[in-house]
């Protein structure tokens, strides 16, 4: 399972470099995105990396099924941790696209209230309240 985590993250962070960045100066104009390279950039495939994700999980759950006690490996407590992190944020960012509940209106409170607060740290301070909330 180790080794498929690996495999899965090289694969992933060489799509990411691939890819480059999705956020410039004027990433919202239709007529800038039209520039980005496509998911399968620099013959590095969005979906080969994600079928690698895919494997790792399913080794991570054998691994877990056959002996319980790899939960407490450090390996998979931080493979575990990085998904956790990342689904939080993504349900918060589909949220607020979606308008689910009050989840702009709790997004534009923790903006305003941390800004006005002597330690403000920037947005990064906002997004440790994901973890607080």
């Amino acid at each position: 399972a180790g080794g498929a985590i690996s495999d899965a993250d090289a694969a992933g962070a060489a799509w990411l470099q691939a890819r480059g960045t999705v956020w410039f100066d004027g990433c919202l104009d239709p007529a800038k995105r039209e520039s980005l390279p496509s998911a399968d950039s620099g013959g590095v495939s969005r979906k080969s990396a994600t079928a690698l994700y895919e494997i790792a999980f399913t080794k991570c759950a054998a691994a877990l099924k056959a002996r319980p006690e790899v939960l407490h490996a450090p390996w998979f407590k931080e493979f575990w941790a990085r998904n956790f992190d990342a689904l939080t944020l993504m349900s918060v960012l589909r949220n607020a696209q979606q308008n689910v509940d009050a989840t702009r209106r709790w997004i534009d409170c923790q903006l305003r209230h941390a800004s006005k607060s002597a330690s403000y740290r920037g947005v990064g301070q906002v997004v440790e309240s994901l973890w607080r909330a």
